[in-house]
């Protein structure tokens, strides 16, 4: 799951450098019904004990009350949103830049591509690892303060005239 998470964005954008930003549209709409035709034949319900009432309005809506009143969700829910963000502003920017201002050509687009997927799914799997040898809050704290620190870090040496935006791009 976590692989097609971290790989969606970048054959979106390499699709988008390549092809033309509709197509991400098309690649979406057949990947819908793929999926949805996949479901439907190879994944049959496995509850065996069928809740009658799950669908019904009021369930539906005390369900979703009891999420959203729970301890910490709206806090996840901000950290996953700004971290997803972050690896899509990267990958929608990544061909503005190397393409356009650095001149470079399409296929070093995908050397920055791949680096943004492989650093996301190293980082999905020392969570995935961490998930059982620490609490959920520790993890999210830990995660927190690498990103805290790594902005702050860049954002200092960015200001200090240390590295400019060639440097960021050090593997091309």
């Amino acid at each position: 799951m976590n692989a097609a998470f971290a790989m969606a964005p970048g054959i979106g954008a390499i699709a988008g450098t390549f092809i033309s930003w509709q197509m991400n549209f098309i690649v979406l709409f057949v990947m819908a019904i793929t999926l949805v035709i996949t479901v439907i034949w190879l994944f049959p319900e496995t509850l065996i004990n069928k809740n009658q009432q799950a669908l019904q309005m009021q369930k539906f809506f005390s369900n979703y009350y009891n999420l959203f009143k729970a301890k910490g969700y709206f806090i996840y829910l901000f950290i996953l949103g700004i971290n997803i963000g972050m690896v899509y502003s990267c990958l929608v920017e990544a061909p503005v830049i190397i393409i356009d201002i650095l001149q470079l050509s399409k296929p070093w687009f995908i050397v920055v591509a791949i680096g943004i997927v492989v650093a996301f799914m190293i980082g999905s799997m020392i969570c995935n690892f961490l998930c059982h040898k620490l609490p959920q809050e520790w993890i999210l704290m830990i995660g927190m303060l690498i990103s805290l620190v790594g902005s702050a870090i860049l954002f200092a040496l960015m200001l200090l005239d240390i590295i400019s935006l060639l440097s960021l791009l050090i593997p091309i």
